[in-house]
């Protein structure tokens, strides 16, 4: 316990700013990510003395739950306060103005609000175009900006500049010109429906957005909570660790404005189907559906575990009860989603959207398309010199070329680890059927790093140990990050490594299946 009493000091040092740079960070995320999985293995050893085995545990929750919080420090780019001002950008005021703003004029109308205050800026900057996903210069967007600025009544446009104008004025010198190259407000009719209750009428503001940004703090401790009861200390102290340790999202979600409510409530119904109250657990991940839409994937392995009682000719009751209240929970929403104040028009809006979000490739991408794309490089990765290093061979444009030429290859790869998996669920258990879904999401989307915080369900499903691989593979990257390797490498070197986590398990029960 001394150890790690004193590696916390030292990652708090380093987090605080007090003797931090980006190298020295990276290492020691790596240190604490190699020191939780330690913690974590000692503790589970059959042998091991309860007492000590708690302390080791609780020790390694500590670790994920400090680095979470990057060790009393944030840094959200080129920020250092608690509010993510870049997240909240986003989704405070694109949730508050989406009446107006829609899917394409977030940053336009930004454009608008700054121009207005305080005229065109000296040097031109380059805008994404929301309605290509496209960088575009200042100029070629100003009619679209006015457009979108005629969307509001006069009332609505003072309430609009004046919330910008706390974006800018709590800001570092270029937040605007980074932020508007991001890649626009994303979420479906039904989360802004439910994030509208809390931004509709709360000014940006210092106290308001911290409210906001508290939000997630008590969804995922009530989450937690609900684990810690359900699954017992080992299983959910290994998934603090891996929530706060991995690689991903670090810095991320602290701060952010409901960006985790689909995630407490994955890991609320996953407790609600350990403890079989499968009316509770399908509502719950029908919200998680509902309100990000992938996670509807974690069901690939529970729907082929129902789908095979119902071919042995049982009635599998709990499925029922799951698929009802799940129906209901993504009916409900979308229906709320509609009354977000574009109506129903909302929905094929969004749909067009996040066809085109899809189609943008993003370096920061992880899933088997990553894999597929990076394959010869990542081969030749460890013989490249320093300089093909700092110039990763995939840039955004080329992966989406590659992926447009390839989609036979792409659809053939998905289609066999899709039905690797259901072989699986196949033959498993229900509890371990649904961490197969894991693998579904996976190979079937490649999702951005960030919303892999989902690893976090993994020791719940099965058991302590199961956070060990994840957070070596992590280890692996944070040091990468620290040797210099650009950003495309390392969420690459996370897909493969994902890629065998997810995957690997599988295989001794497929073989054990075919041989028998």
């Amino acid at each position: 316990m001394a150890v790690v009493g004193f590696g916390l000091a030292v990652a708090w040092l380093l987090g605080s700013g007090a003797i931090w740079n980006p190298v020295a960070e990276n290492a020691a995320r790596a240190v604490a990510c190699l020191l939780a999985a330690t913690l974590l293995a000692w503790a589970t050893i059959e042998t091991r003395s309860a007492p000590a085995a708690r302390r080791a545990l609780l020790a390694a929750a500590l670790l994920g739950l400090a680095a979470f919080y990057n060790f009393g420090a944030v840094r959200h780019f080129t920020d250092t306060r608690f509010v993510n001002l870049w997240e909240q950008f986003h989704y405070q005021l694109g949730s508050k103005y989406f009446p107006e703003l829609g899917y394409d004029g977030l940053y336009v109308a930004s454009l608008a609000a700054e121009h207005e205050q305080r005229g065109a800026t000296a040097v031109p900057a380059l805008v994404r175009d929301l309605r290509t996903n496209r960088l575009k210069p200042e100029a070629s967007l100003l009619l679209h900006a006015a457009e979108v600025r005629g969307r509001f009544s006069s009332e609505r446009w003072r309430a609009f500049a004046a919330d910008h104008a706390h974006f800018v004025s709590e800001s570092r010198e270029g937040f605007l010109a980074g932020v508007r190259r991001d890649h626009g407000y994303n979420p479906p009719p039904s989360w802004t429906a439910v994030a509208r209750i809390f931004s509709a009428r709360l000014p940006a503001s210092d106290p308001g957005l911290t409210l906001l940004a508290t939000l997630d703090i008590l969804w995922m401790g009530v989450a937690f909570a609900v684990a810690y009861r359900t699954f017992g200390l080992p299983a959910a102290a290994a998934a603090l660790a891996l929530f706060g340790l991995a690689h991903g999202w670090r810095y991320l979600y602290v701060g952010a404005f409901q960006r985790l409510d689909w995630l407490a409530a994955v890991v609320i119904g996953l407790c609600q189907i350990e403890r079989r109250r499968f009316g509770w657990a399908g509502f719950c991940i029908g919200y998680a559906a509902a309100v990000r839409l992938f996670p509807a994937l974690l069901l690939f392995g529970l729907a082929v575990h129902g789908a095979r009682d119902l071919v042995r000719g049982e009635r599998p009751r709990w499925a029922l009860r799951f698929a009802s209240t799940f129906a209901l929970a993504v009916i409900l929403l979308a229906a709320a989603g509609c009354f977000a104040g574009r109506g129903p028009a909302a929905w094929s809006e969004f749909a067009r959207d996040i066809r085109l979000h899809a189609s943008t490739w993003a370096p920061t991408r992880v899933g088997l398309t990553n894999v597929l794309v990076n394959a010869p490089a990542l081969a030749a990765w460890p013989t490249a010199r320093a300089e093909a290093l700092r110039e990763w061979p995939n840039p955004p444009r080329k992966v989406e070329e590659w992926s447009r030429e390839h989609r036979v290859l792409r659809g053939v790869a998905a289609a066999a680890g899709l039905a690797l998996l259901a072989f699986a669920a196949w033959h498993a258990p229900l509890r371990e059927s649904f961490p197969l879904g894991l693998g579904a999401v996976f190979v079937a989307i490649p999702l951005g790093s960030y919303y892999w915080i989902m690893l976090a369900v993994l020791p719940l499903c099965r058991g302590a140990r199961a956070a060990i691989p994840v957070l070596a593979l992590s280890a692996g990257v944070f040091t990468a990050d620290a040797l210099g390797a650009p950003l495309p490498l390392s969420h690459a070197l996370m897909s493969v490594g994902l890629f065998v986590a997810l995957l690997a398990p599988v295989a001794p029960a497929v073989r054990k299946r075919l041989t028998a």
